[in-house]
């Protein structure tokens, strides 16, 4: 008799625990799925797609032989699928989704309360809105920055080496 009610009470509480960690998790869950939708700026996210896609695409044509040749006129076509891609709404709804799990990982689910507090601030509403245009501008003025010399004699000589192991040709300086 006395196994049986062990047994029962463990039964109950791993039920019961297993009940509250579901919640939990769904609470969570719902805290980094707010915190996504509030935070996902889509002319950002639009900027930076096409930039990667961009790259990845000229990566993928202009390296393949057979392709070469017409990686201009391929890269135009691949890039009008990309737009269309990352602008359905689908898309975009899977990057939030990705963006939670990402969250989840990092925050606790008070941190991801606190933040979405925040952001539905005053302050927060004007981070948001001007956080893409100041990261855009660093973009911007770190291309501007002159590499310093020593950076420069760096690349020359790791060309020279490539150049002494054969991997590239003499005249590439």
């Amino acid at each position: 008799m006395n196994k049986k009610i062990v047994l029962f009470m463990c039964a109950f509480f791993f039920a019961t625990y297993t009940g509250i960690s579901l919640a939990t998790e769904k609470s969570h869950n719902q805290a980094a799925r707010e915190l996504a939708e509030l935070s996902f700026n889509e002319s950002a996210y639009h900027q930076n797609a096409m930039r990667y896609a961009l790259l990845a695409i000229k990566d993928r044509f202009e390296a393949n032989p057979k392709t070469k040749p017409y990686s201009a006129i391929i890269i135009n076509a691949a890039m009008e699928v990309m737009e269309a891609y990352i602008r359905d709404p689908e898309t975009q709804t899977k990057v939030k989704g990705i963006t939670a799990q990402l969250y989840m990982k990092e925050f606790t689910e008070t941190e991801l309360r606190e933040m979405v507090k925040f952001y539905r601030s005053k302050t927060g509403q004007k981070a948001l809105s001007k956080l893409p245009a100041i990261m855009q501008k660093q973009w911007e003025l770190e291309s501007q920055m002159e590499m310093p010399p020593k950076y420069e004699q760096m690349l020359v000589e790791k060309i020279t080496n490539l150049q002494k192991q054969g991997k590239l040709p003499e005249e590439i300086k």
